[in-house]
């Protein structure tokens, strides 16, 4: 199992449930939260199968939200 990081503006729970309900579906992703209290709003994606940050970020920023790789 991979693990990918991100930066995000989702802040609302409202905003949460959009963005799993887009992307939660997709065959790589096991599990997806976000942590809406953390100052970088951080998403969290625990992969299954072959998924890269780049489609991810994309994925996200289609529904009109940033997101970035969260570095160490």
């Amino acid at each position: 199992m991979n693990v990918l990081i991100f930066k995000t503006d989702i802040t609302s729970k409202e905003e949460v449930d959009q963005v799993q309900q887009k992307i939660i579906d997709h065959p790589a992703i096991t599990k997806l939260t976000v942590d809406t209290e953390d100052i970088d709003k951080v998403l969290r994606i625990e992969l299954g199968g072959l998924l890269s940050e780049i489609e991810i970020i994309a994925l996200v920023q289609q529904l009109g939200h940033k997101c970035e790789v969260l570095e160490n």
